[in-house]
C-alpha cells in the first residue's frame, strides 16, 4: 500500500484496515478503531460509510457496487476470505452495531453469492491466507456476472 499514489482509498470491513493508516499512512474509508461516536456529525457520516460499505459488499448488483465506488471514490477494497460465510456477520460485534444493514447482508448471504465474492479471481491484485486486495479499476469495467 505504500508504494501506492497517497490519495488511495480503501473500503474494508476488516480489523486488518485499521493499520493501513499508521503502517501505509493511506487513507482507508472507514475503520473499526475510528468508530468513536464522540461528535454526532463525524459519527453520523461515519455510520453512512460503513452501512453503504455492508450494503456494498455483500449486493448481488454490481451498479450498486460501481455507484458506492464512485461515491467514495474507491481505489481498492480489502477483503477477508471469511467475509462471504454467514459467521462472518453473525459472529462481528462491529458489523452487527450496523442495523439493519448487516442482518439484510446476513439474509443475502443465505441466498445468493455476492458479486464481490465472485471477482475475487479476476480483481485480485494481491491476495494472502485471509486477505485479498482488489482493484476497483477492475470492478468499475465488469458489465456483468
Amino acid at each position: 500500500m505504500q508504494k501506492q499514489p497517497q490519495n488511495i482509498v480503501i473500503a474494508s470491513t476488516s480489523e486488518e484496515a485499521n493499520n493501513i493508516p499508521i503502517f501505509a499512512q493511506r487513507t482507508i474509508l472507514v475503520g473499526k478503531e475510528y468508530a468513536l461516536p464522540i461528535q454526532t456529525k463525524y459519527y453520523a457520516q461515519f455510520r453512512q460509510r460503513m452501512v453503504g460499505l455492508i450494503n456494498a459488499q455483500y449486493t448481488e448488483d454490481i451498479n450498486q457496487i460501481k455507484d458506492f465506488i464512485q461515491k467514495y471514490h474507491v481505489t481498492f477494497w480489502l477483503l477477508e476470505r471469511s467475509a462471504f460465510i454467514p459467521e462472518y456477520i453473525t459472529k462481528n460485534t462491529w458489523l452487527q452495531q450496523y442495523q439493519p444493514a448487516a442482518q439484510q447482508a446476513n439474509a443475502k448471504l443465505h441466498k445468493a453469492l455476492p458479486v464481490l465474492a465472485t471477482l475475487i479471481n479476476s480483481c485480485a491484485v494481491l491476495q494472502t491466507d485471509n486477505l485479498v486486495l482488489l482493484k476497483t479499476e477492475c470492478i468499475k469495467v465488469v458489465t456483468k456476472t
